[in-house]
C-alpha cells in the first residue's frame, strides 16, 4: 500500500470516527451499563412500626380515657351539688388484662394504665351501687370516694400519657 493510499485510509477512518462523535485521540466510551429501574420512593412512616404490646396499651389508654371522662363528669357534678342520671357506663378494661412483658420498655405505661383501670372500676362500681339505691343524692362520703377514685385515675392516665409515643 502506497503513502497516498495510507493517507486516504487514515482520512476515511478519521472521518468515520468524527461522524460517530469520537475524536481519534479519545478512547471510545465504555459500553453502556444497565441502570437500575427507577422505583418510586417509599414513604417511611414517622415512627417505626409500633409493637403489638404498645398498640394494646394505646387501645387500653383510649378506652380508659373515655370511661374517665364520663365518670369524672358524674362525680365532679355531684360534688358541685348537681344531679346525675343513671344509665349505661362505658366499659372499663379489666385491670388484669393490662400488661406488658416484664422486660418490656412499656412496663411503666402498663402499670399506670392498670392503676387507672382499678380506680375507674372502683368509681364505676360506686356509681352503679348508688343507682341501685333509691335516694335523691349520694351522701358526701360516697361522693368523696367517687371523686378520689376518678381523680386518682386521671393522675394515672396523665402519667401513662406522658410515656406513650405521640404522632407529630
Amino acid at each position: 500500500m502506497g503513502l497516498v493510499q495510507k493517507i486516504a485510509v487514515s482520512c476515511v477512518l478519521i472521518l468515520a470516527l468524527v461522524a460517530c462523535g469520537h475524536e481519534p485521540h479519545q478512547p471510545p466510551p465504555a459500553s453502556p451499563t444497565a441502570s437500575p429501574l427507577e422505583q418510586p420512593a417509599v414513604d417511611t412512616p414517622p415512627f417505626p412500626t409500633l409493637s403489638p404490646t404498645l398498640l394494646d396499651l394505646q387501645r387500653d389508654y383510649e378506652a380508659l380515657t373515655a370511661a374517665h371522662q364520663v365518670l369524672s363528669t358524674i362525680w365532679e357534678g355531684l360534688a358541685r351539688g348537681e344531679s346525675a342520671r343513671c344509665g349505661t357506663l362505658p366499659t372499663v378494661p379489666d385491670p388484669a388484662g393490662i400488661s406488658a412483658a416484664d422486660d418490656s420498655p412499656y412496663t411503666d405505661i402498663a402499670a399506670a394504665l392498670r392503676q387507672a383501670a382499678i380506680e375507674l372500676t372502683r368509681s364505676s362500681e360506686l356509681w352503679q351501687a348508688e343507682c341501685a339505691t333509691p335516694r335523691r343524692q349520694p351522701p358526701p362520703t360516697v361522693i368523696n370516694k367517687g371523686l378520689l377514685a376518678v381523680r386518682a385515675a386521671g393522675d394515672a392516665l396523665r402519667q401513662a400519657s406522658a410515656s406513650l409515643p405521640t404522632a407529630p
